[in-house]
């Protein structure tokens, strides 16, 4: 493999725990637990 498909793996390796992340945030602790919703 070259430097760009090692790149190209790190940021996808990157990418898809941080959406996991962010859902976790926005959907457990946010919304769950402080009970925040930005919807009326």
């Amino acid at each position: 493999m070259n430097d760009a498909d090692e790149l190209r793996r790190a940021r996808i390796g990157g990418v898809i725990p941080g959406v996991g992340m962010g859902g976790f945030v926005d959907g457990i602790l946010l919304h769950q637990i402080l009970q925040w919703h930005s919807m009326g």
